[in-house]
């Protein structure tokens, strides 16, 4: 799982369910700015909103580790 951990710059795919990392993410200062401004906090895990496509900022978001369930198993 992702978790509250920002995604490392090239270590692969973060969650193991692969997909990329945007370039502006490696970047752990520009990655940071974005998880503040997007709704970041404790208890929040970072999913994609579309599992075929890698981690940025357009198809990023943060929700409970309930929601983070149920959408991992809905995908499977």
């Amino acid at each position: 799982t992702v978790g509250n951990t920002p995604p490392p710059g090239g270590a692969g795919a973060p969650g193991g369910r692969g997909g990329e990392i945007a370039p502006e993410w490696r970047d752990f200062e520009t990655f940071w700015a974005w998880a503040r401004a997007s709704g970041s906090r404790r208890g929040l895990w970072l999913t994609r909103k579309n599992s075929r496509r890698g981690y940025g900022p357009s198809n990023c978001e943060w929700v409970s580790r309930v929601e983070a369930t149920r959408r991992r198993l809905a995908s499977r």
